[in-house]
C-alpha cells in the first residue's frame, strides 16, 4: 500500500470517529460531511470495504437525524453489498443498524429477528 493511500486510509478512520462525535452532539451536518468525504476518498482509492463501513456508519448517523426512509435504503443497500463481498460482520453491522430502523418504524419484532441474526454471526 503506497504511502498517500495509507494516510488516507488513517484520516479515514479519524474522521468517522470524529463524525460519531459530532452525531452524539447533534450536528449531523458536521458528521454526514467527514462520512461523505470518506466515501468519496475510498471510491477514488478503490478501497471498497472501507467505502461500505463508512457507508454504514453514514446509515447510523442519518437515522439518528430522523432521515427514516435514507436510513433505511442506506443499510438495506449497504448490507446487501457487504453480504454479496462475503463479509457476514460487515451484513451483521448494518442488520443491527436495520434493526434500530424498525424500532423507530414501529416493528419491533423485525428489529428482535435481525438483532439475533447479528449477535450470531459477528
Amino acid at each position: 500500500m503506497n504511502q498517500q493511500l495509507q494516510m488516507k486510509v488513517g484520516m479515514a478512520n479519524v474522521a468517522t470517529v470524529l463524525s460519531r462525535i459530532y452525531s452524539m452532539k447533534g450536528d449531523f451536518r458536521k458528521g454526514r460531511i467527514l462520512l461523505e468525504e470518506n466515501m468519496a476518498t475510498a471510491k477514488e482509492f478503490g478501497v471498497r470495504m472501507d467505502y461500505l463501513w463508512t457507508r454504514a456508519h453514514l446509515g447510523y448517523l442519518v437515522l439518528r437525524q430522523g432521515e427514516v426512509t435514507e436510513a433505511g435504503d442506506i443499510l438495506t443497500d449497504t448490507a446487501q453489498e457487504f453480504y454479496e463481498d462475503k463479509s457476514e460482520i460487515g451484513v451483521a453491522f448494518a442488520l443491527e443498524g436495520m434493526a434500530g430502523f424498525y424500532t423507530v418504524i414501529g416493528k419491533p419484532e423485525s428489529a428482535a429477528r435481525l438483532i439475533g441474526w447479528a449477535d450470531c454471526h459477528a
